[in-house]
């Protein structure tokens, strides 16, 4: 969840995890602004797949809000494994929800919500986290001999 203003009615972006019966998980986009507060309930199905545990992913985001004139708002998530393989699960680029003053993001937070869909107790490591206003470049590949230890 990303977001411009430090009060009410901010403008903001965010995905939220939810479980699927089957153990996986699909991600919402919630989208708020002045005037505006829309979710997204089946935006991105398969963000978490039940083969996707125990493996290493590296997730990339895009989050743009819409430009004043046009519907081009940008929520997309790319998932890489280790193998090199490339998944892009959410790919929204015509968004409608412009708002004023919403040139950017200054405040966030990730794994901020409990609900990804596993029925017990779940260790997600992070690492290499980064924000960037250009295109990632170089983004390193998961390591393939990562090993998972249960504490």
């Amino acid at each position: 969840m990303v977001w411009r203003l430090l009060k009410s009615n901010r403008p903001e972006i965010g995905t939220e995890f939810w479980p699927n019966q089957d153990g996986s998980s699909t991600a919402s986009i919630r989208l708020a602004g002045v005037g505006f507060d829309k979710h997204y309930w089946q935006a991105c199905p398969g963000i978490v797949e039940i083969s996707d545990r125990g493996k290493w992913i590296t997730i990339t985001a895009h989050l743009k809000y819409a430009s004043a004139n046009n519907n081009d708002g940008v929520v997309q998530i790319w998932k890489t494994y280790a193998d090199g393989k490339i998944e892009q699960p959410c790919n929204m680029t015509d968004g409608a929800w412009y708002t004023p003053n919403a040139n950017g993001f200054e405040s966030g937070y990730i794994m901020g919500w409990s609900n990804s869909g596993f029925n017990e107790q779940t260790n997600f490591y992070v690492d290499n986290f980064k924000v960037s206003e250009t295109p990632l470049k170089n983004i390193p590949s998961p390591p393939r001999n990562a090993s998972f230890v249960t504490p």
